[in-house]
């Protein structure tokens, strides 16, 4: 490859690809496991009425936006601290799979997409998860609403392979700016060989409408069912309860 001023500049398709896979697989395991922390945190809250003394000193949207806060700022804690290692082993001249691994490759678009994707994904993911930790009362309970969620994150993982043969062609950024998949899928393609900037923007920008919506529904799951106990909840009474009117 050229750069700005004339000099030739060789590149790994292979690195860019490990490299794209290993940090794309890290923010697919963090939202996995934060969100699902968050749900489990709400449940553990109901099922020892804990939740109930809460809410005696706040609204349950505050309990819910704390709740999520808190997890995330941990989240965010520790995935800063997995950038920073990212950085420092660039400019150590790491070596992987027989490859130096080069400064030059982690741009300021790739680390600043590294930590919005986990930021926005956690968010989305987290919100969906606190609203269904609201309305079970133990993990079998829940296991049911928490399958499709967690296909939902499992799904880029799946098509990783073909992002990556073909980074720019329509499936993959027409899948890339689907909210729940594009943490992964358009943060491989930033890797792979960086889009246009109005595709990552759109990404962000379809992801923060997409937990403005989350953030609506699981704010009344939430509210009407945090203090529901007794029958297990079927998908048709989580229907019935998003139907009521506030």
């Amino acid at each position: 490859q050229w750069t700005s001023t004339g000099e030739e500049k060789s590149s790994s398709a292979g690195l860019a690809s490990g490299i794209g896979y290993g940090a794309g697989f890290l923010i697919y395991f963090f939202i996995f496991m934060y969100g699902a922390q968050v749900m489990r945190g709400v449940m553990e809250e109901k099922s020892s009425r804990i939740v109930e003394a809460v809410l005696s000193a706040g609204s349950s949207t505050q309990l819910m936006m704390g709740k999520i806060a808190g997890i995330g700022l941990a989240g965010l804690t520790q995935f800063s601290i997995w950038s920073l290692v990212l950085v420092w082993g660039s400019k150590s001249g790491i070596e992987i799979a027989g490859m130096t691994l080069d400064g030059t490759f982690l741009t300021p678009t790739i680390l600043v997409s590294f930590l919005m994707f986990f930021l926005l994904g956690f968010l989305l993911f987290a919100t969906l998860y606190a609203g269904v930790g609201a309305m079970c009362n133990t993990a079998q309970e829940a296991q049911q609403f928490a399958v499709p969620l967690m296909l939902c994150n499992v799904i880029p993982m799946m098509l990783l392979s073909l992002v990556i043969m073909e980074p720019n062609s329509s499936f993959a950024v027409i899948m890339s700016l689907i909210p729940l998949f594009s943490p992964v899928l358009m943060f491989i393609r930033i890797c792979m060989e960086t889009p246009p900037l109005w595709q990552i923007g759109l990404s962000w920008f379809f992801m923060s409408i997409s937990i403005w919506i989350a953030l609506k529904t699981a704010g009344k799951l939430f509210r009407i069912g945090i203090l529901m106990h007794g029958a297990a909840p079927s998908w048709k009474t989580l229907f019935k309860v998003l139907r009521q009117s506030d």
